[in-house]
């Protein structure tokens, strides 16, 4: 990620700069000295103030900075929210527990009952505590993040008076453009004749003398206006390169930024399957663990059955045998069957429960195809690349890959497709503001005609009526929108939803 913060403070970098001569260039351009001077064409030499680059990259570089502080602070602090929320939900579930403990202790009821909230109690405290821990610890975390925050804050204002409005250099060739020139000729032939006249004659104000001044004057403030005004169109020129030069730059960097994002997108999709798989392995494990002790709850069961249906029968075919001792042996065989089908049928559960949780257990490929739609409408692009899902994996170099067209999307895929030792899944990431473009759509088809029948994808599908615009990071659920989140799908059928959403607009 170091190349998109050097491209993202450099991007800052240049919007400061050209910010500032904008504002400044326009009001502030190189006068010329003395008629005199103008008359000859020779424009002032002044020196301009030059921007100091190095604090220009400086408050670039505070500016990026506070920005992702303050990403970073926003993050914490939402992350404290549900920290105390959880915190919150656990001291309930303590103080609920506690209580169905004693409750079952005061009524003396069944003790392995009673034991097992009491383990479910100590397991919420616990739980309590570490939630806690969090907390303050997110606190702590949360408090030091605003305080740099608010310093790097105090040392961008005082950096920001220290850079000098940049002027825009005049033309060096003024004197030399063709209208200027002859403007110059023709106030040089009314300067000629004035002066001539003048020279000539001892009435200074007579009505001739007057007129030809007031021709030479006219002539003069045309030159004077016309060099302003091929001073003004080389500032305007000068700018609009600058900005056309700034809105290429900014294309390029919201490319990067693009293709940045959606690597983050798929990083914190990863860790969310991986933190999942773990949370499974987790439950598989202490269900397996509450099986084995069902299922030696049931054997001792079963043999007590067994023992005490034994005892009765010998007890009813004893000859002479006491009708009360045969009676008790009957109700402890029938307590003991109560007790087996008990335990029979917890096992079942427990049996079942660990099965369904084993069958829905993903187990990730070694390695898969990340396509991700990323752009506007119109200017959508593709980038491919491959993504090892554990460190033992070797990549092979195949990415990332950019292209905006469909047509060469479909070849490297099918060349993916063939590799007998390549990744055989796809996992398409439509970024939320490609939902209303046919980015997505061509991905899909172009996935299709590589011969992949199914792909996992994840982004939201316009379902038609009203449309809303998505936002780059536009997360959870949107009228209109139907969301996908790493579902597996067949590209001839999404598609379709694709196109009939379309359709309903």
């Amino acid at each position: 990620m170091f190349w998109v913060k050097k491209a993202t403070a450099a991007a800052f970098a240049l919007s400061a700069v050209f910010a500032l001569g904008i504002g400044a260039g326009l009001s502030t351009r190189t006068e010329y000295a003395g008629a005199g001077a103008q008359e000859k064409g020779v424009p002032a030499t002044g020196t301009g103030l030059k921007a100091q680059p190095a604090v220009v990259s400086e408050i670039a570089a505070l500016e990026d900075a506070i920005g992702k502080k303050t990403a970073f602070h926003k993050a914490l602090t939402d992350e404290m929210r549900d920290a105390l929320k959880k915190t919150a939900a656990l001291k309930a579930a303590v103080e609920l527990k506690k209580a169905e403990y004693l409750n079952l202790k005061a009524a003396t009821v069944a003790s392995e009952k009673a034991e097992m909230q009491a383990r479910a109690l100590r397991h919420a405290i616990v739980e309590y505590e570490e939630a806690s821990q969090k907390h303050d610890q997110l606190r702590k975390v949360t408090d030091q993040a605003w305080a740099d925050l608010k310093e790097l804050k105090a040392k961008l204002d005082n950096l920001k008076g220290a850079i000098p409005a940049p002027q825009i250099a005049p033309p060096q060739d003024i004197d030399s453009d063709p209208e200027v020139v002859a403007q110059h000729q023709k106030m040089v032939r009314a300067r000629t004749e004035y002066e001539f006249r003048l020279n000539a004659t001892d009435d200074k104000n007579s009505p001739g003398i007057l007129r030809l001044e007031a021709a030479y004057e006219v002539q003069k403030k045309k030159y004077e206006e016309l060099k302003k005004e091929k001073i003004a169109a080389h500032e305007l020129n000068t700018i609009t390169e600058q900005l056309a030069r700034a809105t290429r730059e900014k294309e390029r960097l919201l490319r990067e930024v693009s293709a940045a994002t959606a690597e983050e997108q798929a990083l914190h999709a990863y860790r969310d399957r991986l933190a999942e798989r773990a949370k499974r392995a987790k439950q598989i494990a202490n269900l397996e663990e509450d099986v084995r002790k069902l299922e030696q709850k049931y054997t001792s069961a079963h043999d007590g059955f067994r023992a005490a249906q034994k005892r009765y029968e010998l007890t009813k075919n004893v000859l002479g045998a006491n009708p009360k001792e045969v009676l008790d042996d009957q109700i402890i065989v029938a307590r003991f069957r109560d007790e087996l089908e008990a335990a029979e049928t917890q096992l079942k559960g427990a049996r079942d429960r660990l099965a369904k949780l084993k069958g829905i257990a993903v187990q990730a490929p070694a390695e898969c195809i990340e396509l991700t739609v990323g752009g506007q409408a119109g200017e959508f692009e593709f980038v491919i690349r491959e993504v090892p899902v554990d460190q033992t994996v070797t990549k092979r170099g195949t990415g990332p890959v950019t292209t905006r067209d469909p047509v060469m999307l479909a070849k490297l895929l099918a060349r993916a497709k063939s590799d007998p030792n390549g990744p055989q899944q796809v996992v398409i990431i439509a970024q939320p503001q490609t939902s209303f473009t046919t980015g997505p759509g061509a991905a899909l088809k172009a996935c299709g005609a590589a011969g992949y029948k199914t792909v996992t994808f994840t982004g939201y599908v316009f379902g038609g009526g009203e449309a809303v615009q998505l936002k780059l990071d536009q997360k959870g659920e949107v009228p209109g929108y139907k969301r996908y989140d790493a579902a597996e799908v067949k590209p001839a059928d999404l598609l379709k939803e694709i196109q009939d959403g379309m359709r309903r607009f």
